[in-house]
């Protein structure tokens, strides 16, 4: 990914979706422990660069290591309208590059979001405790960089 140097960016929410929500209340999440939970977390992006958006997908399974049973799923998906988009994003032969710190910024919001998303909608049910856990933005970027 290209450097691109950090700038103020100006954006806002446009929108914030639930694309997918699934919970199982099996029996055996009745029993679950904190512990033996997995968060499988991915981020998908969009750029729509014409009409300066940033659309990133979040996606999230709960799986309890102990029966190997994924028991929740969410997806969520933010978009952005950022109004200095071409400060902050370059579009070079089909690619997109820009700035990690900036993009880690997006992606926090994205996570925040999609953490107060699922513990809404799992108000009332056994797993009400179990959060969706801190992460490390920087962990996505490495992936994205490398499946590049």
């Amino acid at each position: 990914m290209s450097k691109i140097r950090n700038v103020d960016v100006t954006f806002g929410i446009e929108n914030i979706q639930t694309l997918k929500f699934s919970y199982e209340d099996i029996p055996e999440i009745h029993a679950l422990q904190k512990e033996t939970v997995q968060f499988n977390v991915g981020m998908i992006t969009n750029f729509d660069v014409e009409n300066k958006k940033l659309a990133i997908d979040t996606l999230v399974d709960l799986l309890d290591t102990q029966t190997n049973i994924t028991f929740c799923e969410i997806k969520t998906r933010i978009i952005f309208h950022i109004i200095n988009f071409e400060d902050v994003f370059k579009a070079e032969s089909g690619k997109i590059t820009f700035s990690n710190d900036i993009m880690a910024n997006f992606f926090v919001i994205a996570i925040s979001t999609t953490r107060g998303i699922l513990f809404a909608k799992t108000e009332g049910s056994p797993i009400r405790e179990i959060f969706l856990p801190i992460i490390n933005p920087r962990d996505f970027l490495a992936k994205r960089s490398s499946n590049e």
